[in-house]
């Protein structure tokens, strides 16, 4: 919990180890419990026991240590691979999915394709006006799975600064 290594030199003596029958009965005396992280983020933990009362030099929890850190980092490049791989295929279904539309059903498709693939609540495509008022005209607009009426509204200064200065597409995960 802590995010730090943990060593117990005899489980069967220490009063913080509340797992004394299972470790008599397999023969476990001695633990040290490595922190196992994934970009600073402790996701479990490595266990080794030992058969026999001991302690741990700090060059073997070093060394221990450095492996777990690798085991984390290989862990973390399977998720961001998988990540990658799904919005992958994420993104080749929406243009699959949207490839035969035109005009304002490639929109309508496109945002209906998006909420679905990607298990979103809601999409939608808009045109900004960057006359004074700054403002968004919806071309479609999905919630859930079903499509709704275009709308548009102005965008404060702020905001437009905030989303558009530097940047060509921005994704915002909630709220």
């Amino acid at each position: 919990r802590t995010g730090k290594t943990c060593m117990i030199e005899d489980l069967l003596s220490d009063d913080a180890y509340h797992f004394k029958a299972l470790a008599k009965e397999y023969g476990y005396r001695g633990l040290v419990v490595l922190p196992l992280k994934v970009r600073q983020e402790t996701i479990g933990i490595l266990a080794l026991y030992s058969s026999e009362v001991r302690a741990f030099s700090a060059g073997e929890l070093e060394l221990l240590q450095e492996l777990t850190d690798n085991l984390g980092a290989g862990i973390g490049n399977i998720r961001a691979e998988k990540q990658r791989q799904r919005l992958s295929d994420a993104m080749l279904k929406v243009a699959t999915s949207v490839s035969g539309g035109t005009g304002s059903n490639f929109f309508k498709e496109l945002v209906f394709s998006i909420t679905e693939t990607l298990d979103a609540d809601a999409a939608y495509v808009a045109q900004f006006q960057f006359t004074k008022p700054l403002s968004a005209t919806m071309l479609a607009v999905s919630v859930g799975q079903e499509l709704k009426e275009n709308f548009s509204y102005e965008i404060s200064d702020a905001l437009a600064k905030a989303f558009f200065e530097d940047l060509d597409l921005v994704v915002v995960k909630s709220d």
